[in-house]
């Protein structure tokens, strides 16, 4: 196949998809290729993100912004077969960008508003097979975190 389509895919499989901050995410991301295929590395990545809006001149524009990222290797650069790797991953009990209780924290809010609204992290868990001269294998699941 041309470019990496159709080469295979890779799954991520999860017991449950709601989480608490601070918990670990045990999970297996499933390997499926059609044939052997040479790759830098395959891994798995926790993440969150948040559009803000802005207005600048009168405009508002909206942007994403990664608040967290954690990519874990799974398996380096080798001829991949399918196969099923296990993984663990702890959510962060805090994330960047969380504002404190009193009065410090009420000042952190009004210069966040003024600065631009953001709308409540989402957050992924991404699986990924780095594949020289062709597109990864990509698969983004989202998971819930309160």
């Amino acid at each position: 196949m041309v470019f990496g389509f159709g080469e295979g895919k890779v799954d991520i499989v999860l017991d449950k998809t709601n989480f608490k901050k601070g918990e670990t995410i045990k999970g297996k991301v499933v390997l499926e290729l059609n044939k052997p295929k040479k790759a830098k590395e395959l891994r798995v990545k926790l993440f969150a993100e948040r559009e803000v809006w802005r207005t600048i001149k009168g405009r508002r524009t909206k942007k994403k912004e990664v608040m967290f990222s954690y990519p874990m290797k799974l398996d380096g650069e080798k001829e991949y077969t399918s196969k099923t790797y296990d993984f663990e991953i702890m959510i962060p009990k805090t994330q960047e960008g969380e504002v404190p209780e009193g009065a410090a924290g009420e000042a952190l809010k009004a210069v966040a508003f003024l600065a631009g609204t953001p709308s409540a992290p989402r957050w992924y868990l991404e699986a990924s097979l780095d594949m020289p001269m062709s597109f990864d294998i990509k698969k983004k699941v989202q998971i819930n975190v309160a």
